[in-house]
Formats: C-alpha cells, sequence, structure tokens
C-alpha cells in the first residue's frame, strides 16, 4: 500500500480523516476548530519526514511556499506549540526561523514541491477537481470506500473554515504572521534594519521592518495561491 507524505500542518490529518468517514459510510463532520490530530484515521499511513522515496509514496501537498509557512504557523506553532505564551520579539524569531526554513532549503523544495500527486491548492481553487484527484487515488490503491461526493466537498469546505487565508495576511502589518515572514526575507536579502530588542512590541517590529514593504510584497506574491471564493 502507498504511504502518503505532506508538510508538517498541511492538511494530512484532515485528509486521512476524511478517508476514513469514506471507509466507514460515517457522513458526519467532525468538530474541529483548527486541527485534526485527534480525529480518527484511515487505513492508508500518513507521514512526513525529509527522506528518499525509496517505497510507494504519494504526496499531498502545493508547490507555494507562503502556504506552507502559514499552515504550519497556525496549526503547529500557535496551536500545538503555544508560541503565543512567548513575547512579540520571541514570536518573530520563532516563525521567522520557519520562515527561513521554508525559502532556504532546497532539499525541503525537492522533497514537498515537486512532483505533487494530491495538489492542496485544488482544495481552495478547484474542489471538484481535487475531488476526482482523490477518487482516483483511492481507486487506484484498492480502498474500500463509498464515493459519496456531496461529503467530499463538504469535508474539503469545513476544512477550509480551520486555515488560516493567505490574503488575509500578506501584506497586513496587524498580522504576526506576516511581519515573521518579512523579517526572514529581511535576513535571507540582508535587507539593513534596525536591531529588534527583547521588549519590542508589534508596532515597533513593524516601524523597523516597514520600509522595505515593496520588497516583502514583491519575494512574497509569488509563493502563494489564493482562495477561490465563489
Amino acid at each position: 500500500m502507498t504511504r502518503v507524505f505532506y508538510p508538517r500542518g498541511g492538511g494530512g490529518n484532515w485528509l486521512s480523516n476524511l478517508i476514513w468517514h469514506l471507509e466507514k459510510a460515517d457522513f458526519s463532520l467532525p468538530k474541529v476548530t483548527v486541527i485534526f490530530d485527534q480525529q480518527p484515521q484511515c487505513s492508508i499511513p500518513f507521514s512526513h519526514g525529509l527522506h528518499a522515496h525509496s517505497q510507494s509514496h504519494t504526496l499531498f501537498s502545493c508547490k507555494q511556499l507562503f502556504n506552507h509557512y502559514l499552515n504550519n504557523a497556525v496549526k503547529v506553532k500557535y496551536h500545538i506549540h503555544h508560541i503565543h505564551q512567548l513575547t512579540w520579539q520571541q514570536q518573530l524569531f520563532e516563525l521567522s526561523n520557519g520562515a527561513k526554513h521554508y525559502l532556504s532549503s532546497s532539499d525541503y523544495y525537492k522533497f514537498y514541491c515537486e512532483h505533487i500527486d494530491l495538489d492542496y491548492s485544488l482544495i481552495f481553487q478547484q474542489p471538484e477537481q481535487f475531488a476526482d484527484c482523490l477518487i482516483d487515488f483511492l481507486n487506484a490503491n484498492g480502498i474500500a470506500y463509498t464515493a459519496n461526493r456531496n461529503y467530499i466537498h463538504a469535508s474539503m469546505s469545513y476544512y477550509t473554515t480551520t486555515c488560516a487565508d493567505p490574503t488575509d495576511h500578506i501584506g497586513n502589518w496587524d498580522s504576526m504572521l506576516w511581519l515573521g515572514f518579512c523579517h526572514a526575507i529581511t535576513i535571507l536579502d540582508q535587507l539593513p534594519i534596525d536591531v529588534i530588542m527583547p521588549d519590542a512590541d508589534p508596532d515597533t517590529i513593524v516601524k523597523i521592518l516597514q520600509p522595505h514593504a515593496e520588497h516583502y510584497l514583491q519575494r512574497t506574491k509569488p509563493l502563494a495561491f489564493e482562495w477561490d471564493k465563489q
């Protein structure tokens, strides 16, 4: 049987739970606000890890690195690791370190952003196409399930309510997630800024980063996909 690989915070537990519901012909939606880690999982193994594809595998991911960053920040750093308990400066550096990894690691990009089998972005942009791909995937792997398209669409719609919309954060100086990504770009692109002191609050951080606002936008927009909200 195949193994599904997915990036951290990238919807793997949701997808596994969706397949579980199809396997059990249980068409109730889980009661989840952000993360699906505690929900029942399907018969197909799901995991992450930067190791060689030496076994039969399916990659569930997308190529847009800002979306990877945003998912990990919201679902892992804030809701599992609880970084909101840190100081503003510590939160900034925690987010920035994560963003630097996404932006600079060729191994990460090669593993999670190339040769994608189930394209995560389709959930938000072309859900009917994602449903087709999911059904083809389940059929190809001989999974016993009920192909309830209405439930698949309901589950996708529900899942989107647990995610952060990139357009709510890109260019939004009230978003700590945006500040963290901007700080990572600052470091990687060696942009000149003042030192961010331990007692810095969000207003202070914004004033330090904002002179490079246009540069951040130009660097980020190609790295994100927008949701189709029709």
